[in-house]
């Protein structure tokens, strides 16, 4: 299990932690070997700036779980998305879910510096050593899917909290509060949107 005292410092005396600029104390101790775990946030053009932004709030972003090496060297990084995108078959040509329903999508080998809506990552855990691709997406397959037409709406805002959640059943992120953690996040993808003004780097790591 990723150990607290090894990897993060908390800060039990504000209601909403702040991000950092910085790693955590102790966070050189993390194994060379270890693959981390980020939640990925990506804006959403119009949706992430102005009247939408406060209007769509956490979902002014989409969010994902991100697998990745300490120092990344290309495309040695897998993400796991809820989505209900519809996409073009290449072969048929035909529309790849019509319906718009929520599906698993999985990315792998991928290099997040070539994606252009990638705002940052927040480090949250790490994965056991000798876990393989295959097991980490029958992992994320197993986390319940967003439905349509719910009140309160589900997005892949709360497929990623469930997944985190899931994430700390298994040990390798800490308990936290997932829902302290979302309101975090925004405060970090709002600075993040400020571009090159940013006074966030494009990976940072959670405290609480």
């Amino acid at each position: 299990m990723w150990d607290r005292s090894n990897h993060l410092s908390s800060n039990m005396d504000s209601a909403v932690a702040r991000p950092v600029g910085k790693l955590p104390a102790g966070a050189h101790n993390f194994k060379r070997m270890a693959k981390q775990i980020a939640v990925a946030l990506y804006h959403r053009d119009h949706f992430s700036r102005g009247k939408a932004r406060q209007t769509f709030g956490y979902e002014a972003y989409h969010w994902n779980i991100m697998i990745m090496p300490q120092v990344s060297k290309g495309r040695d990084c897998h993400a796991y998305e809820a989505t209900d995108a519809s996409e073009i078959d290449l072969v048929t040509f035909r529309m790849k879910n019509p319906t718009m329903d929520w599906w698993l999508r999985s990315k792998e080998n991928i290099d997040p510096s070539l994606s252009a809506k990638l705002l940052g990552r927040i480090v949250i855990g790490e994965v056991k050593e000798g876990v393989s691709s295959a097991q980490l997406r029958d992992f994320f397959a197993k986390i319940r899917l967003p439905v349509k037409n719910t009140h309160p709406q589900q997005s892949c805002v709360t497929w990623a909290v469930d997944a985190i959640r899931a994430l700390q059943e298994q040990g390798w992120v800490l308990e936290f509060d997932p829902e302290q953690f979302k309101d975090w996040a925004l405060v970090y993808a709002d600075e993040r949107m400020k571009g090159s003004a940013s006074r966030e780097p494009g990976v940072t790591y959670y405290r609480f």
